[in-house]
């Protein structure tokens, strides 16, 4: 099936004559040649509506070949795109759902991908139509879309929720566990009976609140004596320090360490808070102790969220959801 070509001008009533105009100017200015090539039928699949289809091969002054997309020339001249395109990116949950809304079909489709470091949502507005599979045939598919007009939600992730991250199980003294403790206990919640009972039962600890934890880091010297044992696991290669001493206050008390509080805040920018327990650790160091923190499976608590998240998404929009991602 050969395709046959003509050199262009601008006389040439094949496109608009403006457009002619600029293609005979510009190859003029860099001794370029433009050619517009008529693609036969026979070469194309069924339904294609254009009658006449075509392409442009631009050669340049060193030979080189390039094709050139008439259509969206075309589309340029008619001061208005042919179809929907491109991604837009919503910032906070409800845009997202507001942007879906705003531009969905009843074959539109969301996809979820609840990686905890990076979860995302994406809307396809174009997605491809529900088929039965016996009625598809290949190279001519009639429920096939183009699948190019998508809304993004990749769940930006708070300024406080980034801290608490990025100080999990990082050691800190005594006045700098203090000093954070202070920036942050706006974001230490008191437990509820729930959580007590929680740590009691799984856990084996107890739950402090915001005020055992200034009091603990700010008026307290924790003293650990020197008798202190490694034990290591031979099936699993693990270690635990064992501490055999107790632990008192400066003035000879014995002193309640306890073993879990509770961080309230919310992951994403603009969205609700999140409930999620903190071990408290401390270990013995030169002229006095360290302190860290160790958030408990904040994996698990992402997910859950984007769980839940995904349950409003699809009963705001009343669009399908899959959990993975779309066609590429």
């Amino acid at each position: 099936m050969a395709s046959k070509s003509t050199a262009f001008s601008a006389e040439d009533g094949a496109l608009d004559p403006h457009m002619g105009l600029q293609i005979e100017t510009l190859t003029r200015q860099t001794a370029a040649k433009f050619e517009i090539v008529l693609l036969p039928k026979e070469a194309l699949p069924s339904g294609v509506a254009v009658e006449q289809p075509s392409i442009g091969l631009l050669t340049d002054g060193e030979g080189n070949i390039s094709i050139v997309n008439l259509a969206s020339h075309a589309a340029g001249l008619a001061g208005k795109p042919l179809r929907r395109e491109g991604t837009a990116r919503a910032t906070t949950l409800g845009s997202f759902v507001g942007l879906v809304n705003r531009h969905a079909s009843p074959n539109s489709a969301v996809f979820a991908d609840a990686n905890w470091k990076a979860p995302k949502f994406t809307a396809v507005i174009d997605y491809n139509e529900p088929a039965m599979g016996a009625d598809v045939e290949p190279g001519d598919d009639p429920h096939a879309r183009f699948g190019k007009h998508r809304v993004a939600y990749e769940f930006p992730l708070s300024e406080a929720w980034k801290v608490w991250i990025k100080f999990n199980k990082e050691p800190m003294g005594q006045a700098d566990f203090a000093a954070f403790l202070e920036d942050h206990i706006h974001e230490v919640s008191s437990p509820t009976q729930e959580e007590v009972n929680t740590a009691r039962d799984q856990f084996k600890t107890t739950v402090a609140n915001p005020t055992d934890l200034i009091t603990l880091s700010r008026g307290m010297e924790v003293v650990v004596g020197a008798r202190v044992k490694s034990k290591v696991n031979l099936a699993s290669g693990e270690k635990q320090i064992i501490f055999e001493s107790e632990n008192r206050d400066i003035n000879g008390k014995e002193l309640l360490v306890p073993g879990l509080f509770v961080v309230s805040v919310a992951p994403f920018y603009q969205g609700e808070a999140m409930r999620i327990f903190a071990r408290l650790r401390y270990r013995p160091a030169e002229g006095g102790i360290v302190w860290f923190y160790e958030l408990y499976r904040p994996d698990l608590a992402i997910e859950a969220r984007v769980t839940d998240d995904l349950l409003t998404v699809a009963r705001e929009t009343n669009l399908p959801t899959f959990h993975g991602s779309p066609e590429a």
